[in-house]
């Protein structure tokens, strides 16, 4: 995979460096201005002064970003874990990845290491869906858990796309897991799930035409360049498994 560039290391958890590049500062803008313009007011009225809207947006877009470290840490301490060794995490204009140097020794660690991710961000909207739950129960203000409610939200969204059998997602290393068992070769398992990979990818793309034909400008080009970077990183680490094994 094609990993940004020019990252600059904020801190360690775990022994794991968690980097970023410069694009992530755009990510970060883009989502506080939304939040902070858009979702919250519509959520909480247009009552509140505006400080209090850019206040949550930014304790918001931390939090899903710490919720992000969080998915992406759990990949690299099962990694480390099964003898793969780790580079870090780079947060970056899609997000976050976790730099792996090398392949999972076997198919079950390649399974339970591709699983860890998806599962702690089930674990962690839980955990705000709870939290949301009780505070409103309680009749706490809609300041308290409406960040809570957001990041319930965020975090199976998350768990939900990085699912998809799309490689080098986590649900496409699942599938590649699975037909590596069954075929015994990494290198077949992962031309099919490259090829699957290229296949959602450019089904991405089509939707984000679909969506400019709409006139959805930001939506429409939002999906074209995720169905771009997804269908270059199937290919990539195709490529890169392709020269490892020469």
């Amino acid at each position: 995979m094609v990993l940004p560039q020019r990252e600059k290391v904020l801190f360690r958890l775990f022994g794991v460096p968690v980097k970023a590049s410069f694009s992530w500062l755009f990510l970060v803008a883009l989502l506080w201005c939304n939040l902070a313009l858009a979702h919250f007011p519509n959520v909480l009225g247009a009552q509140e002064p505006a400080y209090v809207y850019w206040g949550l947006g930014f304790v918001a877009t931390m939090g899903l970003f710490a919720s992000l470290i969080v998915h992406e840490l759990c990949h690299c301490l099962v990694a480390r874990y099964t003898g793969v060794s780790v580079a870090g995490i780079t947060l970056f204009i899609f997000g976050g990845v976790s730099q792996l140097e090398g392949e999972p020794p076997t198919a079950p660690a390649e399974f339970f290491m591709a699983i860890a991710g998806p599962a702690s961000s089930i674990a962690l909207g839980c955990f705000f869906l709870a939290f949301w739950l009780v505070a409103s129960a309680l009749g706490w203000s809609p300041l308290v858990w409406s960040v809570a409610q957001l990041l319930f939200f965020m975090n199976f969204a998350l768990a939900a796309f990085n699912s998809l059998p799309a490689f080098p997602l986590d649900g496409g290393r699942v599938l590649r897991s699975l037909l590596w068992s069954v075929s015994n070769d990494l290198a077949i398992a992962t031309r099919i799930a490259a090829h699957v990979g290229t296949f959602f990818a450019t089904g991405l793309m089509m939707l984000g035409l679909f969506s400019l034909f709409k006139h959805a400008l930001v939506q429409g080009l939002w999906f074209l360049v995720l169905g771009y970077f997804l269908r270059r990183a199937a290919l990539g680490s195709l490529l890169m498994l392709i020269e490892r094994q020469r």
